[in-house]
């Protein structure tokens, strides 16, 4: 029974010995191979919801958000306290394209979030002379985002690093645009006062209502936070895995 017993934890051993490491799973593509690159990201992109460990990529679907602020217009800072975004794993990438003749990548996705948690508000000073007084409030809050498309073009480049070389990108002075299909607010639990008026059904009503022009005033510094956050997972992966693993092209060319 012993032996037995022994030779199943060999066996088990064994098949974890023999599972692929994760830069032996990932498709090579040409650097010229869009569409092959397209679908590499993607995959990425389906991979990362559950996380990666092996370069240290913690779970993206969901992803926790723990005191993550957004700022409109250096006035109101709404901040989601405790709370988490899911979608990540849905979003489908239209289009990439990058260019190391000319160090530039464009990329194409579109992506349905949903939001959710515990959050407040809090204003500066200069709220009151433009809204009428300060703006303070808190409660629970669940954010539908529906076909968030996303247009994005940045500094794309080779790197060089204990003898391997990586692909990596630097994303100050990017430039990108973006289209929401729709997006919808529900709280819950919550207040909202501008001055000493309780608002919050007001204000939740009018926004779903004229959802398009608040995002069009307003939406940039949260579709900047989302770009934040793909970045960052972006970088673990480009940080982590030689380009060998996934390019087939030798590219010290562009070193």
């Amino acid at each position: 029974m012993i032996s037995a017993k022994i030779g199943l934890i060999l066996f088990f051993s064994a098949l974890a010995l023999c599972e692929p490491a994760f830069v032996d799973t990932l498709p090579k593509c040409s650097i010229k191979d869009f569409e092959c690159l397209r679908g590499l990201y993607q995959d990425m992109m389906t991979r990362s919801a559950d996380g990666i460990p092996e370069i240290g990529m913690a779970p993206t679907d969901p992803f926790i958000l723990k005191n993550e602020t957004v700022s409109v217009l250096d006035m109101v800072h709404i901040t989601m306290v405790d709370g988490v975004a899911k979608g990540v794993k849905n979003c489908i990438i239209n289009k990439i394209r990058p260019d190391l003749d000319t160090k530039n990548f464009t990329m194409d996705f579109t992506c349905d979030w949903v939001i959710k948690g515990k959050y407040k508000v809090t204003s500066e000073p200069a709220a009151k002379a433009w809204l009428g007084g300060e703006v303070k409030g808190e409660g629970y809050g669940k954010v539908e985002i529906e076909k968030l498309r996303i247009k994005a073009g940045f500094e794309f480049f080779v790197r060089k690093d204990n003898g391997e070389v990586y692909l990596d990108y630097s994303y100050h002075g990017m430039k990108f645009a973006y289209q929401f299909g729709g997006i919808r607010l529900h709280t819950q639990n919550d207040f909202l006062y501008i001055g000493d008026q309780e608002l919050s059904k007001s204000v939740i009503s009018i926004f779903n209502d004229n959802w398009k022009f608040f995002i069009s005033t307003f939406g940039r510094p949260f579709v900047l936070k989302g770009m934040d956050f793909f970045f960052n997972f972006t970088h673990i992966f480009y940080d982590n895995v030689p380009a060998k693993h996934f390019i087939i092209e030798d590219l010290s060319s562009y070193l």
